[in-house]
């Protein structure tokens, strides 16, 4: 379990460098901002209690918030991803005693699976953190644009970050 735990923080460090450092710089203008932070709660093993996801999913938000500047707009999308994770996870992930355990990875829910959980839960973390940010609706399709087009980026990148650091071990 420690190993568990040492491994999150180092993945939480690593996705966070990135993002502030190479993600939050990219300069694409309005057209996207693609994330790749979410990836450490998409990854924490099936039977985390909630109550250490809401936690996890609120302190790693308030950092980026601190690093990007954006006063509380990750934090609450973070921790909203912590709190439906359980119910978007459950109907997908496999059914037997050993998966109870495992986290959800592209290498054990398998492609669909994760691009369906994983696709769900950005998509709602994207949402949140674009409408906080662009409190201004005066252009629907520009925020539905950008909302869709950072949500598959991310998806994308996430995947890409998963099949390059989690090999499978058999």
């Amino acid at each position: 379990m420690t190993s568990n735990w040492g491994k999150n923080i180092v993945w939480f460090l690593g996705l966070l460098l990135f993002q502030v450092g190479v993600l939050a710089n990219l300069n694409a203008g309005s057209l996207f901002l693609p994330f790749a932070y979410p990836l450490l709660l998409l990854q924490l093993p099936k039977n985390m209690p909630r109550w250490v996801l809401l936690l996890i999913g609120f302190f790693a938000g308030s950092i980026i918030d601190v690093f990007i500047l954006s006063y509380g707009t990750h934090a609450f999308a973070f921790t909203l991803i912590a709190f439906i994770r359980p119910f978007v996870l459950d109907p997908i992930a496999p059914r037997d005693s050993a998966s109870e355990s495992m986290e959800p990875t592209i290498q054990n829910l398998g492609f669909q699976r994760f691009v369906t959980y994983g696709g769900i839960l950005i998509l709602i973390h994207h949402f949140f953190v674009f409408a906080i940010d662009e409190v201004d609706f005066s252009a629907p399709f520009h925020f539905i644009g950008r909302w869709l087009f950072s949500s598959a980026l991310s998806l994308i990148l996430m995947l890409t970050l998963q099949y390059i650091f989690n090999k499978k071990t058999t």
